[in-house]
């Protein structure tokens, strides 16, 4: 009887771990260096740094973790930093000689693309401590 309970257990084990890897439209886990989500993901940087209420340019400086998604195409779930650099947004500045200074901010982004219709949209930029960054469903 003993012997019945833990192959039960292992089966159900098991069966927990392939449905996980195989569930339609659950997240995966994707390595921080994904061209697909680098892709995304860099071009809307400036939309986020408008977003952030700083007179100073902000600019992703490390991915910590990412996540796809398949739903009518890709979204991505993304955490990283977000560095202030000695550069004000009032002035024209080549993004590349803005140095990094400090005020390091943990993000998160939520990203939906839909290649085939050329859309990258920005659903979703918040961070921990700022919970302040508007959705923009509309």
């Amino acid at each position: 009887m003993n012997s019945l309970a833990i192959i039960i257990c292992i089966l159900c084990c098991s069966l927990i771990f392939i449905a996980k890897a195989i569930i339609p439209g659950g997240l995966s886990r994707i390595p921080t260096n994904d061209i697909n989500m680098l892709l995304a993901l860099i071009p809307l940087e400036r939309e986020m740094d408008h977003r952030w209420n700083s007179p100073k340019i902000h600019r992703i400086v490390r991915i910590r973790r990412a996540y796809s998604q398949i739903v009518s195409g890709v979204k991505y779930y993304v955490v990283f930093d977000f560095h202030e650099t000695e550069c004000y947004k009032t002035e024209e500045w080549k993004l590349s000689s803005c140095r990094i200074i400090g005020n390091n901010h943990v993000c998160h982004a939520h990203i939906w693309v839909q290649a085939w219709k050329g859309k990258n949209k920005l659903l979703r930029f918040h961070n921990k401590i700022r919970a302040c960054l508007n959705e923009s469903h509309k």
